[in-house]
């Protein structure tokens, strides 16, 4: 399990016990924000508010994106990041580049005209079955 302690000072443990290094305060901040919702969605916009306030919607998320991959490759490979909430045809892609292991689209399913369509068309997408480039 990743230990994350917040209080007198952030730090990071990798399952080994080793210290994992996160230099960038803004990637420190999303970890905090997240440790501190376990079990709960959390949007995408709802971070970029967090951590961008004074900055544009598309450049925040284009921000969060940015910093959710750096930390992707800062993390234990071992860790498993599961991506639930305000998942869509259109946004799979971004998910999978950020490096999700899991993507729960329910909403986006069950809400569609056409479940079981849409169900097929996340799956292709977040598999790369669709032909679209493998992050």
């Amino acid at each position: 399990m990743v230990q994350i302690r917040l209080l007198g000072g952030f730090e990071v443990r990798a399952p080994d016990g080793q210290a994992v290094h996160i230099p960038v305060r803004k990637a420190r901040a999303l970890v905090a924000l997240l440790a501190l919702r376990p079990g709960r969605a959390i949007t995408r916009e709802w971070l970029c508010e967090m951590l961008w306030p004074e900055v544009r919607s598309e450049q925040a998320l284009h921000s969060l994106r940015q910093t959710l991959l750096s930390l992707r490759k800062q993390l234990p490979s071992s860790l498993y990041v599961q991506v639930d909430g305000g998942i869509t045809a259109e946004n799979v892609p971004d998910v999978r580049k950020v490096g999700a292991d899991l993507i729960v689209a329910g909403s986006a399913i069950f809400h569609a005209e056409d479940p079981l369509a849409a169900a097929r068309r996340i799956r292709a997408i977040a598999t790369g079955a669709d032909g679209a480039a493998s992050a």
